[in-house]
C-alpha cells in the first residue's frame, strides 16, 4: 500500500486494520478480505470503471507524503 502511494498508483487492500485505517486518506479501495466475493467486486469494479482510477490518481496525488522527518516531529510533540 505505502509503495502503491509512493508511485502513485491506485490499489486495494483490506477494510481492517492498519492498512484499513491507513487507506482512509484516498486512492485505495478497500474490501471486506474475509468475503471472496466482495473481493472480486472490487477488483472488477477498479478494472472495469476508468472514472473510477482517475478519481483513485486525482486522490493520491493530493496525498500527502510524510516524511521520517515529519513523523519524529509528530512524535516528539507528542511527547511534550
Amino acid at each position: 500500500v505505502a509503495e502503491s502511494i509512493w508511485h502513485y498508483r491506485p490499489c486495494l487492500c483490506s477494510n481492517k486494520g492498519a492498512l484499513g485505517e491507513f487507506a482512509k486518506d484516498g486512492g485505495i479501495l478497500t474490501f471486506d478480505s474475509s468475503n471472496w466475493f466482495d473481493i472480486a467486486k472490487v477488483i472488477g469494479h477498479l478494472i472495469s470503471n476508468k472514472n473510477l482510477q482517475i478519481e483513485l490518481n486525482k486522490q493520491l496525488i493530493s496525498r500527502p507524503i510524510s516524511t521520517w522527518k515529519d513523523y519524529a516531529r509528530s512524535v516528539l510533540h507528542n511527547l511534550s
